[in-house]
């Protein structure tokens, strides 16, 4: 008989695995890996380092006090109510939120969508449009 498992991460209690074995705990770990049987959780899911247990993500409740911006370097869109220790992404670089919010500007025109990702709560994903100003 199989059994569902669950590997996660012991620094930030990120699900990197789920699955089922004939014998869970006899399942390879890595380093950093912790392990807990009968849970099989999906992407909406975290192991909680505080209580020990699989618990669901949650919603990021921001807000933005505007999405479309002059790509002129100045103007800025600002995103507050973030996750600390967040990451955002945006076109392939990535930052890390250390305040609760983040700005945005650029002087270059086109769409920038900024992903936000942090193991407690599901991702985000914000859009701006960066309109040219010749």
């Amino acid at each position: 008989m199989t059994e569902a498992f669950t590997c996660y991460s012991l620094r930030d209690g990120r699900v990197l695995q789920t699955g089922t074995a004939y014998d869970p705990l006899n399942t390879q770990a890595f380093e950093g890996m912790g392990v807990v049987l009968g849970e099989y959780p999906d992407a909406y899911w975290y192991y909680s380092l505080d209580t020990e247990a699989i618990q669901r993500k949650q919603e990021i409740v921001f807000t933005i006090n505007k999405t479309v911006i002059n790509a002129d370097g100045v103007d800025r869109a600002i995103v507050t109510g973030l996750p600390t220790d967040s990451l955002i992404t945006c076109r392939g670089q990535d930052y890390v939120v250390s305040d609760n919010k983040v700005e945005f500007s650029t002087d270059m025109h086109g769409t920038y969508i900024l992903t936000v990702s942090h193991p407690r709560y599901i991702t985000l994903e914000v859009v701006i449009e960066a309109l040219s100003t010749t």
